[in-house]
């Protein structure tokens, strides 16, 4: 369990988020190389979960299956149960074996992936693809490993109606810059490291479903 810290930052500042992270107290390094991160949302059929993170409940989950690289190809896709109380969150991953090379915009491959999960997990209730997120990625972490930055960019968006993936562009307007550690940094961080900038609630999940067709229902 860690803390996840947000910050929304616009786009044109980019460089200037780079040189403050370069003028912190500590020093931070590349942690991998750059990527895309893909993700595609799930919830049982009355959006329960969107309901818990839009309405901003101390206690919320989300279900996703992730992968890298290509937005279009899903390959070596994990499962991953992400919850949240208050500021602290907990990830559970979920490995799905031997599944590769599925086009996210053959609706037989979203099918399968429902069905896949919906196995792996034996939740109550069946889980359904809403929504989609794709952006890229950079991951710095302190020179202790104790603090780890994401930084992301070229943030979009897709919706699945019926299992069929719409496309719904590309946000150029922000960057999300999050920092995550174990709680007994937390004052370091706020106090130390990142005084100038305003902690932010943000969620690509949410952003998403009010980018869809599904911002209706609520």
């Amino acid at each position: 369990m860690r803390y996840e810290r947000k910050w929304i930052v616009k786009t044109e500042n980019y460089n200037k988020l780079i040189y403050d992270i370069i003028k912190f107290n500590i020093k931070f390094e590349k942690a991998y190389s750059d990527r895309y991160v893909n993700s595609i949302y799930f919830d049982i059929s009355n959006l329960f979960s969107v309901r818990e993170n839009f309405y901003g409940l101390t206690e919320k989950r989300k279900f996703r299956v992730r992968w890298y690289g290509d937005k279009k190809i899903i390959n070596a896709p994990v499962l991953e149960i992400k919850e949240k109380h208050g500021w602290i969150n907990k990830k559970r991953i979920i490995k799905l074996e031997k599944i590769g090379n599925l086009d996210i915009s053959k609706k037989q491959n979203i099918i399968k992936i429902e069905s896949i999960i919906n196995k792996k997990l034996n939740y109550h209730k069946r889980l359904i693809p809403l929504v989609s997120t794709h952006y890229l990625r950079k991951y710095l972490v302190s020179e202790e490993k104790k603090i780890r930055i994401t930084i992301d960019r070229f943030i979009q968006s897709g919706e699945f109606i019926n299992y069929n993936f719409i496309n719904k562009g590309l946000d150029l307007k922000k960057i999300i810059f999050e920092m995550k550690y174990e709680k007994k940094y937390d004052d370091f961080v706020k106090n130390k490291l990142i005084h100038n900038y305003r902690i932010a609630k943000n969620s690509k999940f949410i952003n998403s479903i009010f980018n869809s067709s599904y911002k209706r229902i609520l």
